[in-house]
């Protein structure tokens, strides 16, 4: 059988280099596969806890990620991601050690969505533990200068019993939506100078559409950005159908 085009844009595969974490992961989140029309490949790094990951910056799990990209990579994938934003801190490392192109975190956008906003506007970062989010994260980005503004979920119940502690697998998901809808209206209402949000942790991309509608800004996260990415690898020829020549 003849492989078209199409085809092959479908067998473009992205990795996902995952923490070690077993709560119930909803649609939108990177760790679902219905999230994406594309094959996604998932690596375990065992020991990646968010304590490790989230609170400590732990060193130490530096090379079990760096290993995890390079098989993901061996096994196909076209472009390497992460499944937490906190993995920013080992952006350059991780992007050095494979031939494929690297985003560990949606923190990367950062730059980028700064300079489509007005200048005398902030960019929203919603993470997961505010007091967690340094300088080092980032400086890893090349964000350092990038006038922000913070919401941390470290408080909120569902999320730090679930996502932080990892108590229990079973998630409250409407729970969790209306901790993670507060948080972002909270932080529009004492940052009126917000001109988009950037999304930091993956389990709560779920509720972007949400977040979007009550704010009216634009909303970036990991998954626009491993779209983008995908896209990118997957470039086709723009169709002929339809009007001719200029507007």
């Amino acid at each position: 059988m003849m492989t078209t085009e199409a085809d092959a844009t479908r067998d473009v595969a992205i990795g996902v280099l995952c923490c070690d974490t077993d709560f119930t992961k909803v649609p939108g989140h990177i760790r679902n596969r219905a999230t994406f029309d594309f094959p996604v490949i998932y690596r375990v790094v065992d020991g990646a806890t968010a304590e490790r990951v989230v609170t400590l910056a732990d060193p130490s799990l530096l090379d079990p990620f760096v290993q995890a990209a390079r098989e993901l990579e061996a096994r196909g994938a076209a472009a390497i991601t992460g499944a937490c934003g906190f993995l920013a801190i080992f952006q350059r490392e991780l992007a050095d050690a494979v031939n494929v192109p690297l985003h560990a975190s949606s923190l990367i956008q950062l730059p980028m969505v700064h300079r489509m906003i007005r200048s005398d506007r902030k960019v929203g970062l919603l993470v997961a533990k505010k007091p967690s989010l340094t300088r080092r994260h980032l400086e890893a980005v090349g964000a350092e200068h990038v006038p922000v503004c913070v919401a941390g979920l470290e408080d909120q119940p569902e999320f730090r019993e679930v996502m932080l502690e990892g108590r229990r697998a079973e998630l409250d998901a409407d729970r969790l939506g209306r901790e993670v809808l507060g948080q972002a209206e909270r932080l529009a209402k004492e940052n009126p100078d917000m001109g988009a949000l950037v999304i930091e942790c993956t389990d709560v991309v779920p509720y972007a559409h949400e977040i979007q509608a009550r704010l009216g800004l634009p909303v970036f996260d990991i998954v626009t950005l491993t779209q983008m990415v995908h896209r990118s690898l997957t470039r086709r020829p723009f169709g002929t159908s339809g009007s001719a020549g200029n507007p």
